[in-house]
C-alpha cells in the first residue's frame, strides 16, 4: 500500500469538477498550464489505461501527490482554505497501484471507493 496525499471532497470526489474550478481556483495565466498539466496531458494514454484496468478489477481511481510538498505546490493556501469552505479537505488515501507518475503529480487505482475512509 502507497500513501497519496489529495484534496476531495466527502464523496471522495476532488476539485476539478467540468464548470466548477472557477469557484476556487485563483486566476492563473495561461503560462501557468505547464506547471500544472491535466493528468491526461502529462500522461497521454492513462484514460485507456484506467478503462482497462477498470473493466478487468473494477475499483476507484483519482489524481494525488505523494508528499504533502507536492499537494501545497500545486494548491495555493488560499485554494485549499476556499476548497475546505465547499466541503473539502486534505486526506491520505491507502492506494494499491500508481498507474502514472511524475514530479508534479501522480494517477492511482484503489480497491476500496475513495470515499470510505483509508486510515
Amino acid at each position: 500500500m502507497i500513501t497519496i496525499y489529495r484534496i476531495q471532497d466527502k464523496d471522495g470526489r476532488g476539485p476539478y469538477k467540468p464548470g466548477w474550478s472557477h469557484y476556487w481556483q485563483e486566476m492563473r495565466c495561461l503560462i501557468d498550464a505547464g506547471d500544472k498539466p491535466t493528468f491526461m496531458d502529462e500522461f497521454p494514454g492513462i484514460v485507456q489505461t484506467i478503462y482497462n484496468i477498470f473493466d478487468k478489477e473494477g475499483g476507484a481511481f483519482g489524481c494525488g501527490f505523494r508528499t504533502m510538498d507536492q499537494l501545497r505546490k500545486w494548491f495555493s493556501p488560499s485554494e485549499i482554505d476556499k476548497l475546505s469552505h465547499f466541503g473539502y479537505q486534505i486526506v491520505k488515501i491507502r492506494a494499491d497501484r500508481i498507474l502514472a507518475e511524475s514530479p508534479l503529480q501522480l494517477v492511482f487505482w484503489c480497491k476500496k471507493p475513495l470515499r470510505r475512509p483509508h486510515e
